[in-house]
This record gives C-alpha cells, structure tokens and sequence, in this order.
C-alpha cells in the first residue's frame, strides 16, 4: 500500500507540475491556443483517457481500479457512472489511446522536447497504476499498455 501511495503522490505532482509547464507553453510563442486549443484540457484529458480506457479493457471495474482513479484525478466516481462514461465515449477514448496520443506527442516534440516527454511518462505512470491495482491484466489491456509504451520509441 505504501508503494501504491508513492507512485499516487508522485504521478500527482509530476501531473501538477506538467500543467504548469503547459500554461508556460501556452504564453509563448510556440503554441496558438486560439487556433488548437487548450493544452491542459487536451492532454490533461487524453491522460484521463487512458486510465478510463485500461480500466474497461477487460470489461471489470475492481473497486482498487475506481479507487486509483478517483485519488489519481480528484473524482468520485462508481462502476456505474465509469461504464457510462466509457459507453457513451468509447469510440473518442479509443481513438485517443489509437491515434491523438502519438499525434499530440509529436506536436508536442516540435513545440518543446521536455514537455513531450513529461506528457509520455505521465501516460506511461498512469498505465502503470492502473494495471498494478488490476488482479491480472487480461489480454487487452496488455495491448494497450504495449501501444502506449511504443510511442516515442521509434
């Protein structure tokens, strides 16, 4: 449990400090928020994605799952309302862990190399709760865990 704490408290803080760093990228010159958009709120949310996205990969919620998700990010959620949140937004959730991922950590490459690379690790951290608060990570969710760690490898 205390290891469990650990990895919590510092993916909380390498979080925090991350959107700092992006309302820093956001006031230079390097990003038009009025022509892309919002980097905390886009990348904030495809971090969301993915531990929502690993939680429903095998089609159960464990109540340690619902609890790193509700510590990592401040909510309050139940099984009921994640199941919802993911049937009403599957297609867009898994687009992000398929696609918008890769491509905003190559955007974010071109923009500021220090930041993409936080945006990466935080991905990999948050998979990385997840799947150890899961009892045995079925073959779906070790395909997504796969993808995620191969992005920025090549």
């Amino acid at each position: 449990m205390v290891n469990d704490e650990a990895k919590i408290n510092a993916f909380k803080e390498e979080y925090e400090s991350f959107l700092e760093k992006l309302d820093g990228l956001e006031r230079s010159d390097h990003w038009d928020k009025t022509e892309i958009g919002e980097l905390d709120v886009l990348l904030g949310s495809d971090i969301i994605n993915v531990a929502i996205r690993l939680m429903a990969a095998d089609g159960e919620y464990t109540g340690k799952e619902m609890l790193r998700v509700n510590e990592l990010f401040g909510f309050d959620y139940k099984a009921p309302e994640i199941d919802t949140i993911y049937e009403d937004y599957k297609e867009g959730i898994n687009h992000v862990i398929d696609v918008e991922i890769e491509e905003n950590y190559k955007m974010l490459q071109s923009a500021h190399a220090d930041v993409a690379a936080k945006y990466l690790s935080l991905i990999n951290m948050v998979a990385d709760i997840i799947a150890d608060s899961d009892e045995e990570l079925a073959e779906s969710e070790q395909a997504v865990i796969a993808k995620l760690k191969s992005i920025g490898t090549v």
